[in-house]
């Protein structure tokens, strides 16, 4: 049952990351600052003027009250939907969303070392105990990095993530061309897609705007395009 759920959210996905890098919209990124108080007013996008795709990070989601109900609307909406979350506040928050086939919670693994992660991974337990997709996301730092980020996606593989995705962690031509192997061995083409499609996430200034504590990138996939076609070409 958990592989038919697994390859019908992938189908989902994979036609989601077709479409949004045909029609150059690019997915929306909900970049949150720091949670603080007095707690500051969220200004989300309507549901109905979101993209396909919808990450939201960067500040702690589980912190801000509004996001349980937002994410399960776009859920509900047909989004495909990425949560970046430590999981620290995961239990407390659960019971406020809805296991969907288009929610993936997300958790990121920046190590090899499991004492590094243990918190990850005990998060992962319980949204997976509780239903909801789970997706690894690891960053590449530098070239020097492949060998290392190899063994972690090794380990990876005993926690059944529902997807996987690897992300630069800056963006110089040097570590795309790296980037690129790395993805082409170690994901399949569904996470590929997808990481390709999220891939300027660690990067900020691209199309950002402010909207009190919510910053709204929407990335042009042309532009996203053009660059990687240029370090193909290096």
């Amino acid at each position: 049952m958990r592989f038919a759920s697994r390859f019908f959210s992938d189908f989902q996905l994979g036609a989601a990351a077709r479409a949004v890098r045909a029609s150059d919209t690019g997915p929306l990124i909900i970049r949150l600052l720091p949670y603080s108080l007095p707690a500051p007013a969220l200004m989300l996008p309507p549901v109905e003027k979101t993209f396909r795709m919808v990450w939201i990070g960067d500040g702690e989601p589980l912190e801000y009250p509004e996001i349980p109900r937002y994410a399960n609307a776009l859920a509900a909406a047909g989004r495909e939907v990425f949560l970046h979350t430590d999981g620290r506040l995961l239990r407390r928050r659960m019971h406020e969303f809805q296991p969907s086939s288009r929610l993936r919670l997300v958790f990121c693994f920046d190590s090899a070392d499991p004492s590094a992660n243990r918190d990850v991974v005990e998060a992962i337990r319980v949204a997976k105990l509780s239903g909801f997709l789970v997706v690894a996301l690891t960053l590449l730092h530098a070239p020097s990095e492949v060998d290392a980020l190899r063994e972690l996606h090794a380990q990876l593989h005993s926690f059944d993530l529902d997807g996987r995705l690897i992300l630069p962690a800056e963006g110089t031509s040097e570590l795309f061309v790296a980037l690129a192997a790395a993805k082409k061995q170690l994901l399949d083409p569904c996470w590929i897609r997808v990481s390709n499609t999220f891939g300027f996430l660690a990067m900020d200034g691209v199309g950002v705007f402010r909207r009190r504590a919510v910053r709204v990138a929407s990335i042009s996939q042309s532009a996203q395009r053009q660059f990687e076609e240029g370090v193909q070409a290096s």
